[in-house]
């Protein structure tokens, strides 16, 4: 039960790190209407030919048709350039939470993966940041793994949807369990290169990826028939999908 504590409270701190983002957001994006008005706002979604979302500084969403806009001038991060809209660039300069769910499988035996992330978005193309997980590599009970880690994401492309391969490492902890038997518990450093793809760029996006991640585990089982010591190197795939916003 302590252990599931901690691993709530570490993402509750991760999850609050939301409201700095929002307090942070950039509301400069602006659309010149063909009857003379102009929306300030953030940007939230666009359909090229059919619509654009914006939310304004009040909070209220509104849905503009795409032949009653003159122009788009949208915020970089630093200056507002005029352009026509074709797809809406990751912003930059601000926090990301990423929330992702997985499953890690290989022959040997297969489990399941949540984890949380902040992502700093630094450049369209670079992103780092840190998160908290929970991992299970087969469902034996007491084999739960927490890992802690940085993640770097490297964007292959800028625009509404794009490719991106990244890398995370850390250390994962593992706790004893004496109702499995399990008297010692150590954990190790975990390492999980990835690829996939975000589809969207504003507001609620979601991402698809797959990935390698290798875990060290180190325990020792103890029964009134015998004590085992299992030292182990997970080796798993993982498919997984994420939210980002």
């Amino acid at each position: 039960m302590k252990k599931i504590l901690k691993f709530i409270v570490l993402l509750a701190i991760l999850l609050s790190m939301n409201v700095l983002n929002a307090q942070e957001r950039v509301y400069k994006d602006k659309v010149i209407l063909k009857q003379g008005s102009i929306l300030i706002g953030s940007i939230t979604d666009y359909t090229p030919g059919e619509q654009l979302s914006m939310e304004l500084r009040t909070g209220n969403q509104i849905t503009v048709l795409d032949n009653q806009i003159k122009k788009v001038i949208m915020y970089s991060g630093q200056e507002a350039t005029e352009k026509e809209i074709v797809a809406i660039p990751l912003k930059v300069k601000r926090i990301f939470n990423e929330t992702q769910v997985s499953l890690l499988t290989s022959v040997s035996g297969s489990g399941v993966s949540i984890a949380h992330n902040v992502m700093y978005q630094q450049y369209p193309w670079l992103a780092v940041g840190a998160g908290v997980g929970l991992d299970n590599y087969y469902t034996a009970p007491g084999r739960e793994v927490f890992p802690l880690f940085a993640n770097v994401k490297f964007n292959l492309t800028n625009g509404r949807s794009a490719p991106y391969v990244g890398v995370k490492a850390g250390y994962g902890f593992s706790f004893k369990n004496e109702a499995e038997n399990i008297t010692t518990a150590t954990g190790g450093y975990m390492a999980n290169p990835y690829f996939g793809i975000r589809v969207g760029s504003r507001g609620l996006m979601v991402n698809i990826f797959s990935g390698l991640k290798f875990q060290k585990a180190d325990y020792i089982i103890t029964s009134p028939w015998e004590t085992r010591t299992e030292d182990i190197l997970f080796r798993r795939l993982e498919l997984g999908f994420s939210v980002m916003f």
